[in-house]
């Protein structure tokens, strides 16, 4: 998947201050007549200090940013890398329609989230998907991954996503990603997350998969990236420092480290 940010990984933030990143923006998920459903509005991502910033990636323009384009009917603010390659050319020219314009669907509701409009796709089901929901929930993907469309797996969707509270708009609508940290319950609508500014992040990791990263406010990745940096840190039961070349692993569970003596397994069975 094609996204705005450098060195190849995009940190899906909004730029500037961020506020209270526990409560969602005024306006926003939340909003409306109360249960979460937002009446479309012609630019969804025009924040109080005038700038306009993409609906997919949340950045705006920039020195080393790809210019805004923005769609000629509802203003729709987006980034061509990270909204898709039009059908049959490399990108979309000077007068830039949205798709959901196109068809008449500029205030469609997504099924994954309580937000109408913003920066829509096709999906397989007949209905419409915001690219950004369907890009963290595992479940979904792109049939074309150029054009980011149609969106796929959306009747795949965990059943167990749909029942939980999301907890920056409080809403249980839709379909929510949790925090990665280990032990926290905090979850959202990715849409919802990106809104709030909290940290949501994807990158290549071996063999062309994508690594995804969502954390909550309370568990900042920088936090827990300094600690794995930690030459003092201390693994396993036997609570000792890491030796280079020393073999170890890892529980799917904790994400703790231990030598394989220590949990009674074999080092050969551990490689």
């Amino acid at each position: 998947v094609g996204l705005c940010g450098p060195g190849g990984e995009a940190h899906l933030r909004p730029p500037g201050d961020q506020g209270d990143l526990m409560g969602a923006p005024k306006g926003v998920c939340g909003g409306g007549d109360g249960t979460g459903n937002l009446p479309f509005v012609e630019n969804p991502c025009v924040k109080g200090n005038g700038k306009s910033v993409c609906n997919v990636c949340f950045q705006s323009e920039g020195e080393d940013a790809e210019v805004l384009m923005r769609c000629v009917e509802c203003g729709l603010a987006v980034h061509q890398q990270c909204y898709g390659k039009p059908a049959g050319g490399e990108d979309w020219g000077a007068s830039f329609t949205c798709r959901a314009c196109e068809w008449g669907a500029r205030s469609a509701a997504c099924p994954l989230c309580p937000v109408q409009g913003g920066a829509l796709k096709p999906a397989g089901i007949g209905g419409w998907c915001h690219i950004v929901c369907a890009m963290y929930l595992p479940e979904t993907g792109f049939a074309d991954a150029d054009r980011l469309e149609p969106i796929t797996g959306v009747g795949e969707v965990s059943k167990d996503r749909k029942r939980i509270k999301c907890s920056v708009c409080k809403t249980v609508k839709g379909a929510v990603v949790q925090c990665d940290s280990t032990g926290c319950k905090a979850s959202w609508h990715p849409l919802c997350g990106m809104e709030a500014g909290w940290y949501m992040s994807m990158s290549e990791g071996d063999e062309d998969e994508v690594r995804m990263v969502v954390r909550c406010p309370k568990h900042p990745v920088e936090e827990e990236e300094e600690e794995a940096d930690d030459p003092d840190a201390l693994y396993c039961v036997c609570q000792s420092k890491y030796v280079e070349g020393q073999v170890m692993i890892g529980c799917e569970t904790c994400d703790g480290w231990f030598h394989p003596g220590c949990v009674g397994v074999a080092e050969e069975d551990a490689e």
